[in-house]
């Protein structure tokens, strides 16, 4: 995952993450907590992507 995909599924999680919060369904904490939770989930997600990259690789370059 690229950093400029990254950035944007960050960007729209905090749009409705504010969305949410003025609507009334979420407090200034909760969303503090939720962004918080939503970075880490997709650092963790960007590096799981690249491990299964990296194994497929792997994979194709088979020792003869």
């Amino acid at each position: 995952m690229s950093d400029t995909t990254r950035a944007a599924l960050y960007g729209v999680a905090t749009a409705v993450l504010a969305l949410l919060s003025v609507l009334g369904y979420v407090s200034a904490d909760e969303q503090s907590a939720y962004a918080e939770a939503v970075a880490q989930s997709l650092v963790a997600l960007a590096t799981l992507m690249a491990a299964v990259k990296t194994f497929k690789q792997r994979g194709d370059t088979k020792a003869e």
